[in-house]
C-alpha cells in the first residue's frame, strides 16, 4: 500500500535510467532500451517525471513537447508506467494530473497520446481525467498488430 506522504514527484535524470529500464521491462511488451532512454533524455523537447519513495521509482511519465508552426502549445504523452504492485492506488492518475497542471501553467493547451485498444485500464484512467478519442491507428503496434487509439485532452476547458 502506498503512503502518499512519502512519495516524491521529481524530474528524472540520467542517474535514474536503470530504474526506468527495469520499470519499462515490467510494464511494456516492447520496452524502450537503455540507449533510447538515454538519447531521449538528451533531447530538449523530451521530459520524464517520476514518483519515488525511498529512492525507489514507483512510476513515471514520459512526454514530448515539440515546437510546431503553431507554437509550442501541445504535448504528447509517450509512456505512463506504474509498478504492478502499486497500480490502482492513484499513482498513475497523480502523475498525469501533476504533468497536466504543469503543462497548463506553461500555456500548453492540448495533450495527446496513443494507447493500445485492448489496454482498458489505461483507457479508463485517461477518460477519467477527460481524454477523448480523436482517432485510430489501425495495426499500429507491430508486435501484435493491435490498433492504437489516439486520445486528446484540451487543457483550457
Amino acid at each position: 500500500m502506498l503512503n502518499s506522504n512519502t512519495i516524491q514527484y521529481i524530474k528524472l535524470e540520467k542517474k535514474d535510467i536503470s530504474q526506468v529500464c527495469a520499470l519499462e521491462t515490467l510494464c511494456f511488451p516492447t520496452p524502450w532500451s537503455e540507449e533510447q532512454i538515454n538519447s531521449s533524455l538528451n533531447d530538449s523537447f523530451f521530459s520524464m517525471f517520476g514518483a519515488k519513495q525511498n529512492d525507489e521509482l514507483l512510476g513515471y511519465i514520459a512526454l514530448y513537447h515539440p515546437l510546431t508552426e503553431f507554437g509550442d502549445n501541445e504535448i504528447e504523452i509517450l509512456n505512463l508506467a506504474v509498478k504492478p504492485e502499486y497500480r490502482r492506488q492513484g499513482l498513475g492518475k497523480q502523475l498525469l494530473n501533476i504533468m497536466l497542471q504543469t503543462a497548463n501553467k506553461m500555456g500548453i493547451i492540448r495533450a495527446v497520446l496513443e494507447v493500445r485498444k485492448g489496454n482498458i485500464s489505461a483507457i479508463n484512467l485517461y477518460k477519467s481525467i477527460g481524454f477523448q478519442q480523436v482517432g485510430l491507428r489501425p495495426r499500429y503496434y507491430s508486435n501484435t498488430n493491435e490498433d492504437a487509439l489516439i486520445l486528446a485532452l484540451d487543457l483550457n476547458s
